[in-house]
């Protein structure tokens, strides 16, 4: 708590009180989930978060993870919400840009606008904060008044799902409580989360800790080239496997799963790396429905910051398998970091996914999945393949926006719950 002046007069300032009403300001405007990536000025909104059994409050290693988790939330139904500073917006502009445009999602963008007048050290970030949101087209407003905050939540939620866009909210000092006021949390820790309560009638798991009967196999099978199946046949053994999953995938992974096991729950990702993380925001919203991530080594080496955040939120209904071809297949075939020698099992392993195993035939890969879904644990399943594409697919003719509404119809068919919601 801290004084401070304003209109002649002396006045009470709180933090805590301020970030107690933008959290009730976001529940009050239908939010379901926030991801945050935390920032000094805006501790105590994450505090209040932690605190919030309304909502789920999923902590990020990187923002651009936020943006596929609200993402993957959304398109099961929830309202998201990501909270960064605008250094943060500005790493998560690609994400933004190629699954949340493209795909025409809304989210609602909480951005701790450091830069502002009268903030020291941030002039160049805060410079360009407004210019890049204009030119992304997204439109926002500069919060001053902490009053207004459940009003303006509440109006500019519903533009985003009207517009079927990001709207962002620039949270000023002001609006935040802590304008002249000295913050500091050394050796006060936030709790570890996530919060105890369930979220979407689902159990929430214990966090990476292992247990025993965890499987950790991180020792990369040693094939040559020539040995290694394709991924095509890999995914051939899993095409009969995974009964009703969800499935997120990109690339020539979607293609060739769409060929095989074609379905309107099979989604395509286009943002490189940020299938694991829609992956998450599906997994999180649907608790009680199994969903696959078909992933790849160049894409998940994009995003290496969403394994610890997917194992330590730990969704049991989640299955995560990588395709590892050494190569950024998509993009000439140069080779990746795995060629030379990165474990991405044990890099899952190290993140603290409960299982994680190498497997080396598609044969082992089915019969891995087959346990996977017994086990009802988050597991992550690797096996090295030779690169290339299946030769004579169809090209998909279906494009991002009724690939997202396809989807969404699926999951309300179903699981017999509403997900589209009307603009009228």
């Amino acid at each position: 708590m801290a004084k401070q002046s304003g209109s002649g007069t002396l006045k009470v300032v709180d933090p805590q009180e301020h970030a107690r009403l933008i959290v009730d300001g976001l529940v009050g405007a239908g939010v379901e989930m926030v991801a945050s990536l935390p920032d000094l000025k805006v501790v105590e909104v994450i505090r209040a978060l932690e605190r919030e059994s309304r909502l789920r409050h999923v902590p990020l290693c990187r923002e651009e993870e936020g943006v596929g988790i609200c993402a993957g939330a959304f398109l099961a139904g929830k309202r998201g919400a990501l909270l960064m500073q605008n250094g943060g917006f500005l790493n998560a502009c690609n994400g933004l840009t190629t699954t949340a445009l493209q795909f025409e999602i809304p989210m609602l963008l909480l951005i701790y606008y450091a830069g502002d007048r009268g903030d020291r050290g941030f002039a160049t970030v805060g410079a360009m904060t407004e210019p890049v949101l204009r030119a992304l087209g997204i439109r926002y407003e500069v919060l001053r008044d902490v009053s207004e905050a459940p009003r303006i939540l509440r109006e500019y939620q519903i533009l985003a799902e009207d517009s079927k866009r990001p709207v962002a909210l620039l949270l000023t000092q002001d609006v935040l409580g802590v304008r002249g006021v000295r913050l500091s949390y050394e050796g006060e820790p936030l709790p570890p989360g996530p919060h105890p309560t369930p979220a979407f009638g689902g159990e929430r798991a214990s966090g990476p800790s292992r247990g025993p009967g965890d499987l950790v196999r991180a020792v990369a099978p040693q094939q040559s080239a020539e040995e290694r199946p394709t991924r095509y046949q890999c995914l051939e053994a899993l095409a009969d496997a995974l009964g009703d999953a969800l499935t997120v995938s990109a690339g020539g992974t979607y293609r060739e799963w769409e060929a095989l096991r074609p379905s309107e729950g099979n989604l395509r990702g286009r943002t490189l790396g940020l299938v694991s993380s829609m992956g998450l925001g599906l997994a999180l919203s649907l608790p009680r429905r199994r969903v696959v991530v078909l992933d790849g080594d160049g894409a998940l080496l994009m995003n290496l910051c969403g394994l610890p955040t997917i194992a330590w939120q730990g969704p049991a209904n989640l299955l995560h398998v990588v395709f590892d071809n050494g190569c950024y297949e998509a993009s000439g075939s140069t080779a990746t970091a795995t060629a030379a020698g990165a474990d991405l099992v044990a890099m899952a392993q190290g993140a603290g996914y409960r299982r994680a195993a190498w497997v080396a035939t598609p044969e082992d890969l089915r019969r891995e999945v087959g346990r996977s879904l017994e086990a009802k644990q988050l597991t992550f399943i690797g096996i090295k393949v030779r690169p290339g594409r299946e030769r004579g697919l169809a090209e998909s003719s279906v494009d991002e926006i009724e690939l997202k509404y396809r989807f969404m119809r699926h999951v309300e068919a179903t699981e017999g719950v509403p997900v589209l919601r009307g603009s009228f």
